[in-house]
C-alpha cells in the first residue's frame, strides 16, 4: 500500500523548524560578540594604564615627603650642603642644600648665616620629577639640648590587625616636631 502525505506533513519550503540558527544570525551575532569583547579588553587595558600612573604619582611625593623628612630630622651641621644622591626603585633622588640669607631665603650666600634651603627632587624612570623645598634653622628643636636628662616622645603610630592573616595588618605613624616628655612609670 502506498504511503501518502498529506499537506500537513509535508515541510513548507522557506520556513525553518523552531530553535534553529541561519547561518547568517551565527555569523551576525559571533561579530557582535567580538566587537563587544575587543571594547571590554580595550577599556581593561585603559584602566590598568590608569592604575600604573596614579600609583606613579603617587611614590614620587611620598618618597620626597620621607627623605626631607628625615633631612630635617638631622642637627643643622650635619646637614651638609652635598648629601648623596640614590636610585630607589628606579626613581632617582637629587639633593641639594644652600646656604641662604634669613631675610630673603631665594638668595643663596656663600657662608652660613643660620638658615639652609634644602631642596629634594625625585624623578620617575620615565623623566617626570617632582620636587620639595625646606628651609632648616640652626636653633630647630633638634638642635636643642635639654638641660636634664629626659626621655622623649618622638614617634607616634598604631597598628590594626584585620583578621587572623599576617598580611591583614595595617599601620601608620608620624614623626613628633614638638617633643613630648614621656610620662615617667
Amino acid at each position: 500500500m502506498p504511503i501518502t502525505l498529506t499537506s500537513r506533513d509535508r515541510p513548507v519550503s522557506g520556513v525553518r523548524p523552531y530553535g534553529a540558527f541561519t547561518m547568517i544570525e551565527v555569523v551576525v551575532s559571533t561579530l557582535i560578540m567580538g566587537v563587544m569583547l575587543v571594547a571590554a579588553l580595550s577599556m581593561l587595558a585603559s584602566a590598568a594604564r590608569s592604575r600604573q600612573i596614579q600609583a606613579t604619582q603617587r611614590l614620587g611625593p611620598a618618597l620626597v615627603k620621607q627623605w626631607i623628612s628625615e633631612i630635617l630630622q638631622a642637627r643643622y651641621e650635619d646637614i651638609e650642603t652635598t648629601l648623596a644622591d640614590g636610585t630607589i626603585g628606579g626613581w632617582t633622588r637629587e639633593i641639594t642644600v644652600h646656604y641662604v640669607t634669613p631675610e630673603d631665603p631665594s638668595v643663596v650666600t656663600g657662608s652660613d648665616r643660620g638658615i639652609k634651603r634644602i631642596t629634594v627632587r625625585a624623578t620617575a624612570p620615565n623623566g617626570r620629577g617632582v620636587s620639595l623645598v625646606a628651609l632648616r634653622s640652626n636653633i630647630s628643636i633638634y638642635d636643642w639640648v635639654p638641660s636634664a636628662e629626659r626621655t622623649y616622645v618622638s614617634w607616634v603610630g598604631a597598628k590594626l590587625q584585620l583578621g587572623d592573616s599576617a598580611g591583614g595588618e595595617v599601620g601608620s605613624g608620624v614623626n613628633l616636631l614638638n617633643r613630648i616628655p614621656a610620662l615617667d612609670q
